[in-house]
């Protein structure tokens, strides 16, 4: 029998705590037919992550994106700040996107043209949800 724990936060504050028993990772038809799935999803997470990190953040450092789109939610309030990343993390795409198209390279999973629509879809959300708090 295996313990599962769940803890969840929000604002770094516990919002839930969830303890159990759990008998369905110890049945043995679970692990000899789930587990080979199980695997195979993992493959296909690593695929993907591949060909986007490709894509996200400059080979000299890998966590730029998400240290950029940090810099550029700093200054907005809390209720604005997850578009703030989303916006931020879009941004330093286009630019990992346009500085590979200037090296005549070309992106292993998104476009830039798809970038941006992106980049408008999320100011769209975000300029709605900023009309609905008003």
């Amino acid at each position: 029998m295996t313990t599962c724990c769940v803890i969840c936060y929000v604002n770094d504050e516990l919002c839930a705590f969830s303890l159990c028993r759990c008998h369905w990772y110890d049945d043995p038809i679970y692990k000899e037919n789930k587990m080979d799935k199980f695997e195979e999803l993992l493959s296909k997470i690593n695929t993907i992550h591949n060909l986007k990190k490709a894509d996200y953040s400059e080979t000299e450092n890998r966590f730029s994106n998400f240290e950029y789109s940090d810099f550029v939610a700093r200054p907005f309030p809390n209720n604005h700040k997850s578009f703030a990343v989303l916006v931020g993390t879009k941004l330093a795409r286009i630019a990992v996107l346009l500085t590979k198209e200037i090296k005549n390279t070309s992106p292993k999973n998104e476009s830039l043209s798809d970038s941006f629509m992106d980049l408008a879809t999320y100011c769209v959300i975000w300029w709605h949800f900023y009309e609905e708090k008003k």
